[in-house]
């Protein structure tokens, strides 16, 4: 795929704290343990990103997981982005993969859970999958039109088998916003009121890669952006390059994944890097009482990227 997408193969890595992490050798090219399907004419054969993984309670021992991931063929689409290139990989479809020994064989569903959609944009990518009441799930998922990113969700009633699209759920904001070109990657988790707290990676006008939050009452299905102040609208950023709690991070901070603790706390995973010519690592930072605005973070010791 072209530099526009950070994807490829799926690794994996194990931790017995959450701080220090140790890649695992996959049974795939390169160590992956997910990859481009060997079809060329299958709608992953070009590249594919995990999404969200979570637990499958219809394998016992705790080892039975299933991974929402998205990938792409190689269809090519010309004049995408602002740099009007050509791009091949961006037709993404998201699609669901199982395993029965902890995450390092997976077996792919044959098609996609979730189609693209003309009227989203160009793709349907990076999923991430929650409880949204009894027997319901819910997924957020963003989507590019050529100019803006936007989250969209869809919702399944019948265990992540098959999804209907519920419309967009985060807009861009306005003009001069830390996401005036729109919202992308997110994670959702818990918070202590009961509600849901989503931190999304939003983008603005110079391309500045930055986190903001929001939150929802209605178990996902619609959301609104905090009010923190600062940035003209609502959202963020909450946290942003060089902050000091993720100071090692100097060029873009994005990605995010939420991890709830014990007693209201939150951890949050975010790719970042030292430099423009750096590749991308994987830091944390935390919130000891589940707050999100800029002055929650702390970095977690030891400080700096994971990965």
């Amino acid at each position: 795929a072209q530099p526009f997408l950070p994807t490829g193969s799926c690794g994996m890595a194990v931790s017995e704290d959450g701080l220090r992490w140790e890649k695992v050798d996959g049974p795939l090219e390169g160590g992956a343990v997910l990859a481009p399907s060997d079809d060329p004419g299958a709608w992953d054969s070009l590249h594919v990103g995990v999404g969200d993984v979570t637990r499958d309670p219809a394998v016992p021992g705790g080892y039975g997981l299933v991974m929402y991931y998205f990938g792409a063929d190689a269809e090519g689409l010309e004049g995408v982005g602002p740099k009007k290139r050509a791009v091949a990989g961006l037709r993404m479809r998201i699609g669901r993969a199982r395993s029965a020994d902890g995450g390092r064989t997976w077996r792919k569903d044959a098609e996609p859970l979730l189609d693209l959609a003309q009227s989203e944009g160009l793709f349907a990518a990076w999923p991430r999958v929650f409880p949204a009441g009894p027997g319901v799930l819910r997924m957020v998922y963003h989507a590019f039109d050529g100019a803006c990113w936007r989250v969209f969700s869809a919702r399944s009633d019948d265990a992540g088998a098959s999804w209907t699209r519920e419309g967009p759920v985060l807009q861009p904001g306005p003009e001069g916003a830390f996401d005036s070109r729109g919202c992308g990657t997110r994670a959702v988790a818990p918070s202590a009121d009961g509600g849901l707290v989503m931190l999304f990676e939003g983008v603005d006008r110079s391309g500045r890669h930055t986190l903001g939050a929001a939150r929802s009452e209605d178990q996902g299905r619609s959301w609104r952006k905090e009010d923190l102040g600062g940035s003209p609208g609502a959202g963020g950023p909450v946290l942003s390059p060089g902050d000091a709690a993720c100071a090692w991070s100097v060029d873009v901070v994005g990605t995010p994944f939420l991890l709830a603790r014990p007693g209201g706390a939150l951890w949050l995973y975010h790719c970042g890097r030292t430099g423009p010519e750096a590749g991308m690592s994987i830091g944390v930072v935390a919130s000891e009482d589940g707050r999100v605005g800029p002055e929650a973070w702390e970095p977690v010791s030891p400080p700096g990227p994971r990965q």
